[in-house]
């Protein structure tokens, strides 16, 4: 009696067993052509797998009251296309092909799948455009096509999915507008369409998406500026819209987005200044506007950014000097101005960035820089080249790894000089540094013994005409030459015959409008007045009467209108063919 009680129960428990775990043959028969279309032999894990066993002990395979409802296979290596058969799987809550090498078209029988919550076909090599039988996926809550290769538009009929909570399309071959209509999906939580080739603008009407957090549009090839409604999504924390073709200015309504931590605005034709709301967002952590038109000054608010860990700025024209606001951004890590017209000193302030990585502000203006030897983590990146850096800034700084600090721009040096011969020629060009060798230049020829920063030449004369430089090297510094603007230098010949000495009298100096030159025993003969400024150039606009006045009687005053001559030095030149009288004159 025993042994035929045990026999019964073991023949109860097989027989449940048996009719929880079998499905329709359509399902069976739906997985076999799987198997079959994805060269199943070969995936990394088919257990059970076309065998007589029962389909819930089959890898990846999850069945519930009686029906196939899961189908995940994570980097399986599963290859070839995804058969229509699977579109029998009405009971499909999840499909998740991730990480595989299907190919072929998304077959539009998966839009019979009802049921469906979660459709994840992320990096495959799958083809073809989107289906638009996925809007009939009424369930369906995650859609994951991110890096194949569809190409064509993004298929309206998805808008109809209004239970939509994540739309991941990047890294396929899209093309065509984005959909208005993808404004109706109130559920959306995270919306990615970058690195496509996606075109056309912006849809304001992604800014009825109160529930997204993720916004990714980078990398396409859209245009015109971004819609102010993007304003309204106060759940967002991350956006891109990099690499784009993006122009206008950035709207003041970004600075409503007090949740975000990720704005990626770089690579497009922005234009304007940069909003001074931007430092309303204190959560943010990235802050990319790299490779703009932006213009004007830094905005100091950006120092209200506290959490802020990557700050790039660089490619753009923005002016002015550094806000001493930014240094007290302590959490940065990378800190990019590079390639704008800033202008002032990097002050001592940036020893308090401790966590500093990258420092990258190349090709501006700068003129100062301290020791920045005790930032102890900035070792990954240092550009300071094409800037206004002596040695006195290069010295402490040179073995700081990965810095590279040459070239640098030309030391500023006078404008050009005009003298009169008999006068000294007195340049001086600072350039820093404790061990500096220094050489002047004139026409590209080295001048004997000028070994000093300062040049002197006593009683100049025409000889001394020409283009003067001087490079200043360091041993300390062995790669690096500096060297000073050209500066051009002119000597006018004066009083060659000694009867024009007393033949004029020129006052008043300073004049202020009006230059009076008196004529007493003038030779008899024409002659012509020039005023020229120090670089000799003839002022032919600022005076009525700029040149070739002519000068033919023994003993007259002539008066020259001189209010419009704006305030400096300048030559009175009275000359003709055999004479020439010179005097330096100042206008206040």
């Amino acid at each position: 009696m025993k042994t035929r009680f045990t026999f019964f129960i073991l023949s109860f428990l097989f027989l449940t067993s048996t009719v929880i775990s079998q499905v329709p043959q359509a399902e069976r028969d739906a997985l076999i052509a799987l198997y079959n279309s994805t060269d199943g032999p070969n995936w990394t894990n088919s257990n059970n797998w076309n065998t007589a066993t029962t389909v819930d002990i089959w890898y990846g395979v999850v069945v519930a009251d009686g029906h196939v409802t899961k189908l995940q296979f994570w980097s399986n290596q599963l290859s070839g296309t995804i058969p229509p058969e699977l579109g029998n799987l009405t009971n499909l809550d999840t499909l998740d092909f991730w990480e595989n090498q299907l190919t072929g078209s998304i077959p539009p029988e998966l839009g019979n799948l009802s049921n469906l919550k979660q459709l994840v076909l992320e990096e495959n090599q799958l083809t073809g455009s989107i289906p638009p039988e996925l809007g009939n996926l009424s369930s369906l809550t995650d859609l994951n096509l991110y890096e194949n290769q569809f190409t064509g538009s993004i298929p309206t009929e998805l808008s109809t999915i209004t239970n939509l909570k994540n739309l991941y399309l990047n890294r396929n071959q899209l093309s065509g507008a984005i959909p208005p209509e993808l404004g109706n999906l109130s559920e959306l939580i995270n919306l990615g369409l970058s690195k496509n080739q996606l075109s056309g603008a912006i849809p304001p009407e992604l800014g009825n998406l109160s529930e997204l957090t993720y916004l990714s549009l980078g990398e396409n090839q859209l245009t015109g500026s971004i819609p102010q409604q993007l304003g309204n999504l106060s759940n967002l924390f991350y956006i891109d819209l990099n690499d784009n073709q993006l122009s206008g200015i950035i709207p003041s309504e970004i600075g409503n987005l007090l949740l975000l931590e990720h704005l990626w605005l770089f690579g497009n034709q922005f234009s304007g200044v940069i909003p001074a709301e931007i430092g309303n967002l204190t959560n943010l952590k990235f802050l990319f506007l790299e490779g703009n038109q932006l213009s004007g000054t830094i905005p100091p608010e950006i120092g209200n950014l506290e959490n802020l860990e990557y700050l790039w700025l660089g490619i753009n024209q923005l002016t002015g000097t550094i806000p001493n606001e930014i240094w007290n951004l302590t959490k940065l890590i990378d800190l990019q101005f590079f390639d704008n017209q800033l202008t002032g000193i990097i002050p001592l302030d940036i020893l308090d960035l401790n966590l500093l990585k990258i420092l990258y502000i190349s090709n501006n203006q700068f003129t100062g820089l301290p020791d920045l030897s005790s930032l102890p983590e900035l070792t990954w990146f240092t550009g300071i080249d094409y800037n206004h850096f002596t040695f006195e800034d290069i010295e402490p700084n040179v073995g700081i790894t990965g810095i590279i600090y040459t070239p640098q721009y030309q030391i500023p040096g006078p404008d050009p000089i005009t003298l009169v011969e008999g006068d000294e020629l007195n340049i001086t060009i600072p350039a820093g540094g404790s061990a500096n060798l220094y050489q002047w230049f004139k026409d590209s020829v080295a001048i004997d013994g000028a070994s000093t920063d300062n040049l002197v030449i006593s009683n100049v004369t025409s000889a001394d005409i020409g283009s003067y430089q001087l490079e200043i090297t360091s041993p300390l510094v062995p790669d690096l030459i500096l060297s000073s603007e050209v500066i051009i230098v002119d000597v006018l010949v004066g009083i060659k015959d000694e009867s024009l000495n007393n033949a004029f009298i020129i006052y008043p100096i300073p004049m202020s409008d009006q230059l009076n030159i008196e004529t007493k025993n003038l030779p008899v003969g024409e002659y012509t007045l020039s005023i020229v400024d120090l670089s000799g150039r003839i002022m032919m606009n600022e005076l009525p009467i700029a040149i070739g006045i002519k000068i033919n009687n023994s003993s007259l005053d002539y008066k020259v209108d001189v209010n419009a001559l704006p305030a400096g030095i300048y030559m009175v030149i009275i000359q003709n063919k055999d004479n020439q009288f010179i005097q330096k004159v100042m206008k206040e």
